[in-house]
């Protein structure tokens, strides 16, 4: 294993312990972890599915969220270049 590698194994696994470990919600999360794993164990296809169901759900929302910042953006490119236009317009006239 080179370097790196122990590295990131290291801070992954001390991540791993302060999330587990911590002394208000450790106990809530390593429940939960439990929970979860025995879900697994009981039906592995139906908890993928349900958890490919969730990440598809998320997918959708972000994919939404960024689709609107787009589209709000393009409006007011939009109507930035309008009003530039209108401006070099008027601007052209009372020169002439």
């Amino acid at each position: 294993m080179n370097r790196t590698l122990k590295i990131l194994t290291g801070v992954g696994a001390g991540i791993a312990a302060a999330y587990f470990l911590d002394p208000k919600k450790g106990a809530d999360r390593r429940a939960s972890a439990m929970d979860k794993l025995n879900s697994f164990k009981e039906d592995p296809r139906g908890t993928i599915s349900q958890l490919t169901d969730g990440i598809r759900e998320q997918a959708k929302g972000i994919t939404n969220s960024a689709k609107s910042v787009i589209g709000d953006g393009v409006q007011k490119a939009e109507s930035t270049l309008q009003n530039d236009v209108s401006r070099g317009n008027q601007l052209t006239q009372a020169t002439h």
